[in-house]
């Protein structure tokens, strides 16, 4: 009160002088003026600008980010970055439909924009499409997208261990598609040792957009995404097998013999193709070959349930 008192004298006085009306309205002020007192100088404003909040980079411990060239995961990385964590990140790239279409150059811009949040970042760069390409061969096409994104935790947990990271951090969003269903996730999740950590799990499209537009990420992430789907309809090669539904028994035989390679996806082996790997004493059990005989398709299916639990 005191300060207030001394500050609005000074103020009226200086009005008088200059022959100006001067008018109180302590309700609806023209201008509200601020002071701040501190031990060096005293900070006079009028406008109160909002900074990100969070916690000081670099207290909260060292997580690994699983980053790809879209809107999620930068957001994600984000969000854990406001919060003190320091991230490294992971990428998995594959060849895009024309030389130079690769998703490389994404993540670097990508981590370029995010690296001011907490002063320096390691990126790691996994080529991907070998590993796809070995499970479209071997693996049913409904398994597919699951084993791809198992596969790349398993990757990334052995960066992370590397970089003794005490978790993961992925832009999983529940129920935004079909893979990051409950039961999706839950499948997912079950193949990392280490805490894995999804900010965006209850956030929708449109706040993810929103956030990624106020970081910077949004245009590149929408660059990204129009590469991704020039690449997927001007590459035949890189487009799955559609799944035949014939109901004959050769055929059904056929397709439960493919379904069988599931169990030599040789995760292991490319688990090993990322970084250095630390030991895993996880078995690869084979599934049982009865369960594929005679073209017993519905009976292979639950099978392969039990198997990826163990993968």
């Amino acid at each position: 009160m005191f300060l207030e008192r001394e500050v609005g004298g000074a103020l009226f006085d200086k009005l008088v002088e200059i022959r100006r009306l001067a008018k109180v309205d302590l309700k609806h002020p023209d201008l509200t003026c601020r002071i701040e007192v501190t031990r060096g100088p005293v900070l006079i404003y009028a406008r109160r600008i909002a900074g990100p909040g969070g916690l000081p980079p670099n207290t909260a411990g060292r997580l690994t980010c699983l980053l790809s060239g879209g809107f999620d995961s930068a957001v994600a990385a984000y969000k854990m970055m406001k919060r003190g964590a320091h991230l490294s990140f992971v990428h998995f790239w594959g060849g895009g439909a024309e030389p130079g279409e690769s998703s490389i150059h994404v993540a670097r811009r990508l981590l370029e924009k995010l690296v001011p949040w907490q002063g320096s970042a390691k990126l790691y760069l996994v080529p991907f499409e070998p590993l796809q390409r070995e499970i479209v061969a071997r693996a049913d096409e409904s398994f597919r997208t699951l084993l791809y994104r198992r596969l790349m935790v398993r990757i990334a947990e052995r960066v992370a261990l590397r970089e003794k990271s005490k978790g993961l951090v992925t832009g999983d969003s529940l129920g935004q598609v079909a893979s990051q269903t409950l039961r999706n996730l839950q499948a997912v999740g079950s193949i990392a040792r280490l805490p894995l950590y999804r900010p965006l799990v209850g956030d929708d499209k449109l706040e993810i957009q929103d956030l990624a537009a106020k970081i910077g990420t949004y245009d590149i992430s929408a660059n990204a995404s129009t590469i991704a789907a020039r690449s997927s309809s001007q590459n035949p090669r890189r487009s799955l097998p559609r799944r035949n539904n014939s109901t004959s028994p050769r055929r059904n035989a056929t397709r439960a013999r493919s379904s069988n390679a599931v169990c030599k996806t040789h995760l292991s082996n490319a688990s090993a193709s990322s970084t250095e790997s630390s030991k895993d004493t996880r078995p690869d059990t084979d599934l049982p070959l009865n369960a594929f005989r005679r073209g017993k398709t519905r009976q292979a299916r639950p099978a392969c349930r039990r198997y990826l639990r163990k993968v």
